[in-house]
């Protein structure tokens, strides 16, 4: 078996920001079946699976660097990482979908995968949701992979149409918020593998 180099990764990135951009433009075009293929290229990027590490994961090794992102903490959080952990209990909470600020704002940054890996990203009602537990669902259970039908209530409100953001279920609106950062983020990485184009989200090792 061939032992895959550099290029190989490159091109792997490469081929998959292809398809992302194309899927995306298509999904926002009303064809909104390519949803699940969208979760399924957005996997690979950021999940382990079967043994393989996220592909940005990897890539970031190969090339001796850290992608780093701003994530919008929720009041516990920094004041965990601030060592305030006795005023937690005065405090109520809510949650913050931060993957569409990664490039904008926040009050911290971190690692790429460590980011995305971040407990709560979507909260409805009572249920709280990771990006990694919603890109899960369409990949594996919602026809991405295949259909599961012992799907609880838990996994199906994203994706009732009584809650709808532009035209989009929950699941389908998260994708494509994921998909449009996750575009711009392969770009710049793209942009330091092949021109050695520097950016504030590039932290050499």
């Amino acid at each position: 078996m061939k032992k895959l180099e550099k290029e190989d990764y490159t091109e792997h990135l490469k081929s998959i920001n292809k398809r992302l951009i194309l899927f995306y433009e298509l999904v926002l075009q009303g064809n909104k079946e390519l949803v699940e293929d969208l979760a399924l290229k957005i996997r690979i990027l950021y999940m382990r699976k079967s043994g393989t590490e996220p592909l940005l994961k990897t890539i970031q090794y190969l090339f001796n660097f850290r992608f780093e992102v701003w994530v919008r903490e929720t009041p516990e959080e920094e004041l965990k990482r601030k060592g305030l952990e006795h005023l937690i209990e005065s405090m109520s909470f809510s949650y913050y979908n931060e993957i569409m600020f990664w490039l904008e704002s926040g009050n911290n940054k971190v690692e790429i995968i460590e980011a995305f890996n971040r407990p709560e990203s979507l909260k409805i009602g009572e249920f709280s949701y990771s990006a990694k537990e919603l890109i899960e669902l369409v990949a594996d259970k919602l026809g991405g992979a295949h259909i599961d039908p012992k799907l609880n209530e838990r996994a199906l409100i994203p994706q009732s149409p009584k809650i709808q953001f532009e035209g989009f279920n929950m699941y389908e609106y998260f994708i494509l918020k994921t998909t449009k950062q996750t575009i711009e983020i392969n770009k710049l990485i793209l942009e330091y593998i092949l021109e050695n184009k520097q950016s504030e989200y590039i932290e050499i090792n």
